[in-house]
Formats: structure tokens, C-alpha cells, sequence
């Protein structure tokens, strides 16, 4: 490369406006990753990575293009719409094939290999773009092409992981976006980066009258690219809000409450091959007892404590199973450790009584799920009377037409089925009868107060001599006082489950407190400790 074909670096002036138009390019381009990420379901995402890709590969052309503003003498020749196009699509396509690994949270490692790729694509789009405008491929400069490789591929790589690292954060509600120092940062690298693009392939000098044609393309191409990007981030609100109403809960409505939620399960969906096959998906046991104290159930619990995501709470990971239809899978996964459990304490010495397991109403309707059940059972050697299975009193309601032949068949088959949250929503005392359910267990919800509040003292005598008289348990759980469990056992209760009695605990902690354990009255139980 010659002396005369070495473009010199911009007057400062040029700089700090390229600069500062940089920054809001890096911020809609920030915002754009951010938010596409946060779109739930597998349809919907590779919908919106494909929008996203669109904006930013626009934005970052139109960024190269108006850089060249900042040389003067430089400015390009009338250019060719063909190759200008081709950068377009170059830029586009790179963006999304990398974009979604950018706005993951995978390893560290793809995440930089996505920047690299991104940084490459930038290099060959402008490569294109300024060949539109004259520069000849003879004059490539390999110092200033790997020297801005080099840059680009550290300014991509450091703004990905930044991303990364505040995503794993919402997890724990500590989502912290980009903040303007990270963008200033960024948009002052991206100006020597221009820089050394310009030189990788430099324009030819322009005699002024002939750079001002070239002026009406170059301006409509930067102006196309940033009207794209900033049309995508105006819609992407309400595409949010709509993805959210169809499948999450809004109890307080509004983009803004519903953006924690949404960042929280599209990370969860990402890790949820992971979470189901490794240690991260842990069991705890909270014992049930008899109106004497004595252990009669165990309910299984599910604990999710994961090395990358930390702790996440149950009812989300099943949200974020529900919505990645992977719900059949995670409930087979919990059964399977559940009764290998079982099996455990029947070679040992742990108590030998029946266990209840939560599952959705599309487990239990899953067309291989009982003959896959059985079959699990009779490997464990577990008698069919010692698993329940629980399905919430609201499940049982909006699925009871398909629901009576699954239950009865597995009543056939011995294994009963309990309807959970007992009179936390609204109840149908008709499908008590025409469900073949084996009991009730009573929320929380209807035992608040209850010692002081004589309508919640008649609303449970009632339904547990309702529940007697049909031939059903009556379980109340939520039990956090020994006021309580007095009440709860005066008015007919049979079992009982709760904080007062037992929290929940890890098998081998159960081991412990079950040797130890001496059946008393439930009004005198003491207060487990958590372990």
C-alpha cells in the first residue's frame, strides 16, 4: 500500500460525531439483543433473532457507511447498488447466525467463537460496501485488516460476556443491562476500528465535484439502516406484551412487570437440557403425619440449585418446562428419583410408607405414562399402594372429561391420585364424586386464621366430614402452629403437613430425623428445624 492511498485518521471534530452516533448504534443494538432475548417459545425466538438480526445488521451498515463522512478528500465516488446490497445481506446473515449465541447464556466459549464470527462478517461487509464505492481489492493491507479483526473481535467478545454475565444475574432478579460508560467505551473503540478498516482497503481520492454524486446513496443507505433498527425496537414492546399475555400470568399487567418473568424463563428454557440430566434437580421430603404424630407420607419436593444459574424456584423451573413442552419429561425425571429413593430405604432403614408426586394433568394424559410407570415400579420392586400421585384441584377442573379414564386406570391399577390445593380457587364438589380420586389434601389458604375465624372452622369440618362420607383422606398442609394443628385435628382432619410438624429436607437429613422421631400428639409436636 502506498503513502497516497493511506487514509489519515479522521479530524477530531468527524471523530466525536462518528463517535457519538456509534454509541446510540451500540445502544440499539444492545436493546435489540436484550429484548429479543427475552422472547418465550422456540417459534417465537428464532422469529425474533431473525428480526433482531435484520435491525442490527442494518444498523451496523449504516454506521460503516456513515463513517466515510468522517475523511475528508475521501469521500466515495457515485456508488453500485449491487455490491452495497451484498454488504446488507452479508452483515444480516452473520448477525443471525451469531446473534443467538450473543444473546445466550451457553458457555463462555461459544459466546466468544459468536463474537469472533460476528467480527469477521463485519470485516467482509465492509470489504464489499467500500468496493461499491471504488476501492480496489490490489490494495488490501493485511496489517490493518488483522489489527482490526483484533479489535472488533475484543469490542464484540467484552460486550457479549457483559451481556451474558447480566442475564445469569435476572435469574436472581439482578438483571443490570449495558449502561451508558460501557456504551461510551464501546462507541470510542469502534472510531480507530473505522479507521483501520478505511485503511484495510482505502478509497481513492475524490476530486470534490465528483464525491458529492455518490452523497444521495450514501446518505439513503444510512438513513435505511437506521430506520430499520429503530422500527424493529419501537414494535418490539407490544410483540413482548403479546408473547407474554398468550402464555404467562399478569397480575399486575404492563411490559415493565412482565420483563423480569419473561428474562427469567428464556434463560431457564436455554439450561433446561442441563438441568434435567445433571445434579442441579435435587429432591427434598416433607413429612405428612397422622393426627398422633406419626409419619404416615412423604411429599417430594423439588430443589433446583444449579452451579451456573444458582438457586431457582421450583414454580418457575415448571413454568419454563411447561413453556419448552419438555413438562411429561420433568415430572418422569422427578418420579424416577423419587422411587429410587424408595427402593434405597427399602434395602435400609428407611421408613417404609408411601410417597406423593406432583404432576401436570399432560403427564398423566401422556399415552405412555402409566405403562411407563408400572414398568418403573416393578423395576424398584415398589408396591403400587406406596406412590400417590397429586394433580391441583384447578388441573382436575379445566381437564376432568379426559381426566375420569386415566384415573381410573390407575386406580386399577393401585396407584391413587389425590386432588392438591383443596379450596385455594374455585371448587367443584361435583368431581368429587365422578372423579376416582383417593382424597383431598386442604391449602393453606383454607386454614389461615383459623383459630380466630369461625367461617374458615365451618368450611373445614364440613368438607372433611364431606370428604368421610365419600370414602376420602383429608390431608391439610400449610400447618404452622401447634394453635392450628389442635383446630385442624378437632375438626376431622386425618393427616397433617407443615412447618410446625416438618419442613422439607434432603434424604439423608430425613434418615436422621426419622430415627429420632417419636410419635406424639400433633398438638404437642415441636418445630423441625430446617436441615
Amino acid at each position: 500500500m502506498t503513502a497516497s492511498l493511506l487514509t489519515p485518521f479522521p479530524p477530531l471534530l468527524q471523530a466525536l460525531s462518528f463517535g457519538l452516533f456509534a454509541m446510540a448504534v451500540v445502544h440499539v443494538c444492545q436493546r435489540l439483543v436484550e429484548r429479543s432475548a427475552m422472547v418465550i417459545g422456540s417459534a417465537a425466538r428464532h422469529v425474533a433473532f431473525s428480526r433482531a438480526a435484520m435491525g442490527i445488521g442494518s444498523m451496523v451498515w449504516a454506521l460503516d457507511a456513515g463513517g466515510m463522512f468522517m475523511y475528508p478528500g475521501r469521500l466515495p465516488q457515485p456508488a453500485q447498488l449491487a455490491p452495497s446490497i451484498a454488504a446488507l445481506i452479508i452483515l444480516v446473515a452473520t448477525c443471525r447466525l451469531t446473534v443467538p449465541a450473543l444473546a445466550g447464556t451457553r458457555r463462555s466459549i461459544w459466546v466468544a467463537l459468536a463474537a469472533i464470527g460476528l467480527a469477521l462478517g463485519m470485516l467482509l461487509g465492509h470489504l464489499v460496501l467500500v468496493s461499491s464505492f471504488g476501492a480496489q481489492l490490489g490494495q488490501f493491507n493485511w496489517q490493518a485488516a488483522l489489527a482490526g479483526l483484533l479489535l472488533a473481535g475484543v469490542l464484540a467478545t467484552s460486550l457479549a460476556l457483559r451481556h451474558r454475565s447480566a442475564r445469569l444475574r435476572a435469574i436472581q432478579a439482578q438483571f443490570q443491562p449495558l449502561g451508558w460508560p460501557d456504551k461510551a467505551l464501546a462507541a470510542l473503540a469502534i472510531v480507530p476500528l473505522h479507521w483501520l478498516l478505511m485503511n484495510m482497503l482505502p478509497l481513492p481520492s475524490q476530486l470534490p465535484a465528483a464525491a458529492t454524486e455518490g452523497m444521495p446513496l450514501l446518505i439513503t443507505l444510512v438513513l435505511f439502516g437506521m430506520l430499520m433498527a429503530l422500527d424493529y425496537l419501537r414494535h418490539l414492546p407490544s410483540d413482548l406484551q403479546a408473547d407474554a399475555a398468550g402464555k404467562l400470568p399478569m397480575p399486575y399487567g404492563g411490559v415493565e412487570s412482565m420483563v423480569p418473568a419473561s428474562q427469567q424463563l428464556a434463560i431457564l428454557i436455554e439450561h433446561l437440557p442441563r438441568l434435567l440430566s445433571s445434579a442441579a434437580l435435587r429432591l427434598h421430603f416433607q413429612p405428612i403425619v397422622d393426627t398422633q404424630g406419626e409419619l404416615r407420607r412423604l411429599e417430594v419436593l423439588s430443589r433446583i440449585d444449579d452451579t451456573l444459574l444458582g438457586r431457582v424456584h421450583p414454580e418457575r423451573f415448571f413454568r419454563a418446562c411447561d413453556l419448552a413442552g419438555l413438562t411429561v419429561l420433568a415430572d418422569r425425571t422427578v418420579l424416577l428419583g423419587a422411587l429410587a429413593h424408595v427402593h434405597a430405604w427399602q434395602r435400609g432403614q428407611g421408613p417404609r410408607l408411601c410417597i406423593t408426586v406432583n404432576v401436570a394433568p399432560q403427564t398423566l394424559l401422556d399415552a405412555g405414562f402409566e405403562a411407563w410407570l408400572l414398568h418403573q415400579l416393578h423395576m424398584y420392586a415398589i408396591e403400587a399402594w406406596r406412590l400417590k400421585l397429586e394433580l391441583t384441584e384447578h388441573a382436575l377442573i379445566a381437564n376432568a372429561g379426559a381426566m375420569g379414564d386415566a384415573l381410573r386406570s390407575l386406580k386399577r391399577a393401585g396407584i391413587g391420585v389425590l386432588m392438591d390445593d383443596f379450596g385455594a380457587g374455585y371448587s367443584s364438589l361435583g368431581l368429587l364424586a365422578d372423579l376416582p380420586i383417593e382424597g383431598i389434601k386442604c391449602d393453606r389458604q383454607l386454614i389461615h386464621a383459623l383459630p380466630t375465624d369461625r367461617k374458615r372452622q365451618v368450611l373445614l369440618r364440613h368438607a372433611c366430614q364431606l370428604a368421610r362420607e365419600l370414602g376420602l383422606s383429608v390431608t391439610v398442609e400449610g400447618v404452622e402452629s401447634a394453635e392450628e394443628a389442635l383446630w385442624v385435628r378437632r375438626l376431622g382432619a386425618e393427616l397433617l403437613q407443615g412447618f410446625h410438624l416438618a419442613k422439607p429436607m434432603a434424604a439423608e437429613s430425613l434418615l436422621a430425623w426419622h430415627a429420632q422421631q417419636q410419635p406424639s400428639p400433633v398438638a404437642q409436636a415441636q418445630v423441625i428445624p430446617t436441615v
